[in-house]
């Protein structure tokens, strides 16, 4: 996933590119980079969002299961005895 300074760059390199087109022109795609690359910042951000919470609601599950089974753990040697 490209980062900011990865968007900058790219969006640097493009309009470098469109010296030779007239200034009108310049502006449309230089606005248009920068949308796109503001969707795709904002994309980027929910994955991870949405990532982070999951890894947290695993976690979450793993500590519960964990307790889960020292608790049956404990239970079978307590009946063992």
């Amino acid at each position: 996933m490209p980062n900011n300074v990865e968007i900058n760059n790219r969006l640097t390199e493009n309009m470098y590119c469109l010296i030779g087109a007239p200034s009108w022109q310049k502006r449309q795609i230089h606005i248009n980079n920068m949308c796109q690359s503001k969707h795709r910042l904002l994309a980027n951000t929910a994955l991870q969002n949405h990532i982070s919470s999951l890894i947290t609601f695993l976690q979450a599950c793993e500590a519960e299961i964990g307790s889960m089974l020292d608790a049956s753990s404990a239970f079978l040697i307590i009946c063992s005895k």
